[in-house]
C-alpha cells in the first residue's frame, strides 16, 4: 500500500516539473511569441479585450467628411480606412457632405445616433470660426471629441505664370490682388486676409468650395494667389507649377520639399496659423466606446503606413486625447473671435 503511494506522488512531482518546463521555454504563454505582441504594428491585447466587453464594434463605422472628395481631410479619411480593420476591427464607410465651409455636413451630423457608428472628420475652422460667420445650428459642445490627428502648415502660393515671386512682388504690382480659399471663414481665408491687410496690399476674396478648386484656379491663372496645405500642393511644388510665396508659421517646415521656404514671420508678419484636424462623435457616445476609438485611432497614426505617408506629404502628426482636443479647441474659439472681430468678418 505504502509503495502504491510513493508511485502515485512520483507521477505528480513528474507533471509539475513538465509543467514548468513548458512555462519557461515560452510554449505556455502565446505572448512570448516575438513576433506577435512586440511587433511594431500590431493591435493591443487589451483593445481586444476592450472590444469582447463592449461587444463593439459589430458593423463598418461611417465616417463623415464635411467637404468634397479630393481634399486633404477627404485622403486623410481614406487611410484612416485602410488601417481601420487593423486597429479597429471594422470597415469605414467615408461619407462626403461638402458645402458651406464644412457647416453643411456638421449639421447633417447632428442626427447621427450616438451608437460609435457614426464619427465626424473636422478641422478647426468648423467650430472656432463658422459659428462667428453665420448662424450655425451647432456648437462645439454638441459633439464628443474622439481624437487629434494632425497640425496641417498653411502655405501661401502663385502660379509661375504670374510672375510674382515674394510679397514684395504682389506689393508692387499696383493691382488688387485676387486670393482663393477653401470658403468663408476657412483657416485658408484668415490666414491670407490678416497678411495681405498687414502688408497694406489692396485685395479681393474669391471663395472656391474646397481646396482643391481653389488650387486649380492659381494653376489655371484665374487668381492670383492661394492658400492651402503641403498634402494639396506638393505635386505642383515638385513640377514647378507653383511659386510659395511663405508660411505661416513661427517655424519653417522640415519636409525636404518645403524647408526652403520662409515663414511670414521671418519676413516681418506676426502672423501664425495651421489647420488641425480631429475626430468628433455624437454627444452622448458613451465613454467606453470613445475610449476604444481614442486607442484605435493613436495607433493608427503609429502605423508605418500612415508615418510614411505623412512623412511624403510634410503632414505633422499631433495625436491629441479627448480632454486634450477640447481643451485646445475652447482656446481657440476665443482666439479666433477676437480675430474676426478685428478683420471685420465677425457677425452683429
Amino acid at each position: 500500500m505504502l509503495s502504491k503511494k510513493i508511485v502515485i506522488l512520483c507521477i505528480v512531482i513528474l507533471m509539475v516539473l513538465s509543467l514548468a518546463a513548458g512555462c519557461s521555454n515560452g510554449t505556455g504563454n502565446p505572448n512570448n511569441n516575438p513576433n506577435d505582441a512586440d511587433s511594431p504594428n500590431s493591435k493591443p491585447q487589451d483593445q481586444d479585450t476592450q472590444k469582447t466587453e463592449l461587444n463593439y464594434p459589430k458593423k463598418p463605422i461611417e465616417i463623415l467628411v464635411p467637404w468634397n472628395a479630393g481634399g486633404s481631410s477627404d485622403t486623410m479619411a481614406r487611410l484612416l480606412g485602410e488601417l481601420a480593420p487593423k486597429y479597429l476591427d471594422t470597415t469605414f464607410n467615408v461619407v462626403n457632405r461638402g458645402g458651406a465651409s464644412g457647416t453643411v455636413g456638421t449639421t447633417e451630423f447632428l442626427a447621427k445616433k450616438a451608437d460609435g457608428y457614426s464619427l465626424l472628420s473636422s478641422a478647426v475652422a468648423v467650430f472656432a470660426a463658422q459659428p462667428y460667420l453665420r448662424d450655425t445650428k451647432y456648437q462645439f459642445d454638441n459633439f464628443k471629441p474622439v481624437v487629434g490627428l494632425t497640425d496641417e502648415l498653411v502655405f501661401m502660393f502663385t502660379s509661375k505664370k504670374t510672375g510674382f515671386n515674394s510679397i514684395e512682388d504682389l506689393k508692387n504690382s499696383g493691382k488688387s490682388i485676387k486670393f482663393g480659399f477653401s470658403g468663408p471663414g476657412s483657416v485658408t481665408h484668415l490666414s491670407q486676409k490678416a497678411l495681405l491687410d498687414q502688408a497694406g496690399i489692396n485685395n479681393q476674396a474669391v471663395p472656391f468650395d474646397g481646396t482643391g478648386p481653389a488650387v486649380t484656379a492659381v494653376l489655371g491663372n484665374h487668381i492670383d494667389i492661394a492658400a492651402a496645405h503641403p498634402m494639396d500642393i506638393i505635386a505642383y511644388v515638385k513640377s514647378g507649377d507653383i511659386v510659395l510665396l511663405g508660411l505661416f508659421s513661427n517655424e519653417r517646415s522640415s519636409n525636404e520639399n518645403f524647408k526652403d521656404v520662409p515663414t511670414f514671420k521671418e519676413l516681418g508678419y506676426d502672423i501664425q496659423f495651421s489647420v488641425w484636424k480631429f475626430i468628433m462623435a455624437p454627444k452622448d457616445t458613451p465613454d467606453e466606446i470613445i475610449a476604444y476609438l481614442y486607442e484605435g485611432f493613436s495607433n493608427m497614426m503609429k502605423d508605418q503606413k500612415m508615418l510614411d505617408f505623412c512623412g511624403k506629404s510634410g503632414t505633422k502628426i499631433d495625436v491629441l486625447s479627448p480632454q486634450q482636443l477640447a481643451e485646445k479647441m475652447n482656446k481657440d474659439i476665443e482666439t479666433y473671435g477676437e480675430l474676426l472681430q478685428k478683420v471685420g468678418l465677425r457677425k452683429k
